[in-house]
């Protein structure tokens, strides 16, 4: 690869179907000499990006169900104790109807 002080770089192969020859390719200075022609620089950094991307987004979706998850069992958890009072008051107010009222407006029990 020869560099010049242009906006373009000199890409020269061998070509592939005659011996000792050479074939220049131009490109364009933001561009590399790779392989097969120019190729843009510095995409071996998109990977990464690709790779975080794609963890942030399975963190994301995860900490999204679990979040649900835990609202749900604590609702179902505040609805079960919310039946249980609500069962131990209707108990109590059905076992005062029944057995109570063997008292009289003084305080004592009746005879």
């Amino acid at each position: 690869m020869l560099c010049g002080f242009s906006s373009f770089v000199r890409c020269i192969y061998e070509a592939k179907r005659t011996n000792n020859n050479t074939v220049t390719l131009v490109c364009e200075r933001d561009q590399e000499c790779c392989e097969h022609g120019c190729c843009p620089k510095d995409q071996h950094w998109m990977a990464g990006v690709y790779v975080l991307l794609a963890f942030v987004l399975l963190v994301f979706v995860v900490g999204t169900c679990l979040m649900i998850c835990c609202y749900q069992r604590s609702k179902n958890r505040q609805r079960k104790e919310e039946l249980e009072a609500a069962e131990y008051r209707n108990a109590g107010y059905a076992q005062s109807q029944v057995g109570g009222g063997a008292y009289s407006s003084y305080g004592g029990p009746t005879y």
